[in-house]
């Protein structure tokens, strides 16, 4: 496949064509097809192909578009009339992604284009090669290609061209066509309307009615009529529309109702709101929850002081320990103090949500006390834990000083029993020295 895109002669031109799939890169072979290449770079150019569709799609072979009627059968040059074939013997239909003329027959080429989507052999001769699809658009073509069409190959969602861009123009001396005279503009005339507070009169210019008759008599076509107000043509006093001076104001009311109220012996709603004003100044949500914070702190610090003064006389409690709660009673009384001087309410962390909730209940709702009974259930957990190890600890060291204690008997029966064995081997040394001398002493007799 390398050696066949060796083979290809270089490009000269590039355009883009944006579709509803993608952009597809087109880059083409003036020297070798000049006459096809200058008629789809100045129909590019002069809008032609745009919002056209693509009226025939063929899977694994090709893709066709171009007609303006979207039929096949449409679609015109720039020389005004079919231009001849450009066959070209290094060009042929060997890949996928080339660009060629459609035609009806020999020397038959108009705007109608088609981009294939595999090797055509076929076709050699037949059809002016231009172009071919460059870079990573070639998969946009790909995905175009597998459209669903009816029995005629017309698929039934087409895919259009929405613009086309020229990126390197070889031929310089193009000029774009006009696309025809300008459309007239249309001018809109914006009737004004008249805003009325009070009745209208015959004689009124604007009246309602008046200006439709004027122009039915003169042979204009007289516009729809709008609804009018009953207020506007009836001459009736209580359908008067209401004026600014009618118009009470909202403050006037108030006035009005207050004044009506203290001679009824009651209080205006202005001291009233000053009072609720008053209370809710007196206690805050913030300070109510400063309070609260502070309740609970101070229930914590007084618990922690009682538990250090109930352990001063156990030795056998850890200086760490010991040292830890003397830092937590530091840090509540700090914070407790903070609280005092107004800083801000942090949120309660693990430790005070887990206070007992028998004590606390009065100042958590009802959901606050359901996370402190389950977070208090699990520190009775932990505690059951902490008696547990307590109690394997304490196994261990019996264990350990009950194996110390036998290993010094042992050691101890070890001593005696080497004692006894010295003293039978000093015993059975003397009866030996004995044995020997008279031994010695029968043999002495016996040499005599």
């Amino acid at each position: 496949m390398s050696q066949i895109y060796q083979n290809l002669p270089p490009t000269n031109g590039k355009v883009v064509l944006n579709t509803t799939c993608g952009d597809i890169d087109v880059e083409l072979w003036s020297k070798e097809a000049p006459m096809a290449c200058r008629n789809f770079i100045q129909l590019c150019m002069e809008g032609y192909y745009d919002n056209l569709m693509f009226h025939r799609i063929i899977a694994k072979f090709m893709i066709q578009g171009g007609d303006p009627t979207g039929t096949g059968q449409g679609g015109e040059s720039i020389f005004g009339e079919p231009f001849k074939d450009e066959v070209h013997s290094r060009l042929r239909f060997s890949v996928r992604g080339l660009v060629a003329m459609a035609n009806g027959g020999k020397d038959d080429n108009g705007s109608q284009f088609f981009l294939t989507l595999a090797p055509c052999e076929w076709l050699n001769g037949k059809h002016t090669i231009f172009g071919k699809v460059t870079g990573k658009t070639i998969y946009n073509l790909d995905a175009m290609g597998e459209y669903e069409v009816d029995d005629q190959d017309k698929p039934l969602y087409p895919p259009r061209i929405l613009s086309s861009e020229v990126l390197n123009n070889p031929f310089d001396d193009i000029v774009p066509r006009d696309k025809g005279p300008a459309k007239a503009e249309v001018k809109v005339k914006v009737r004004g309307v008249k805003k009325k507070d009070l009745l209208s009169f015959a004689d009124d210019e604007d009246a309602p009615g008046l200006a439709e008759d004027r122009m039915e008599a003169d042979g204009e076509v007289a516009p729809k009529k709008r609804m009018v107000a009953a207020h506007d043509v009836l001459d009736d006093a209580r359908m008067v529309r209401e004026n600014e001076e009618s118009i009470r104001t909202l403050e006037e009311m108030r006035r009005d109702e207050d004044a009506a109220r203290i001679a009824a012996g009651g209080e205006s709603e202005e001291d009233d709101g000053e009072e609720s004003e008053e209370e809710d100044t007196k206690m805050t949500a913030a300070d109510r929850r400063r309070d609260e914070f502070v309740q609970v702190k101070s229930k914590k610090l007084k618990k922690l002081e009682e538990q250090t003064a109930h352990d001063e006389g156990d030795r056998d409690l850890a200086e760490e320990e010991r040292t830890a709660r003397q830092g937590e009673m530091a840090k509540l009384k700090r914070e407790i103090l903070e609280m005092k001087k107004g800083a801000r309410v942090p949120k309660l962390g693990k430790a005070e949500e887990a206070a007992p909730a028998d004590k606390d209940a009065e100042l958590l709702t009802e959901h606050h006390r359901k996370v402190a009974l389950l977070k208090n259930a699990k520190r009775v957990g932990g505690a059951r834990q902490n008696v547990t190890m307590q109690k394997l600890e304490e196994f261990k060291s019996g264990t350990i000083v009950a194996f110390r204690k036998d290993v010094k008997e042992q050691e101890k029966a070890d001593k005696a029993d080497k004692a006894d064995k010295a003293e039978k081997e000093a015993a059975t040394g003397e009866s030996g020295d004995k044995d020997k001398k008279e031994k010695k002493d029968k043999k002495d007799k016996k040499d005599k």
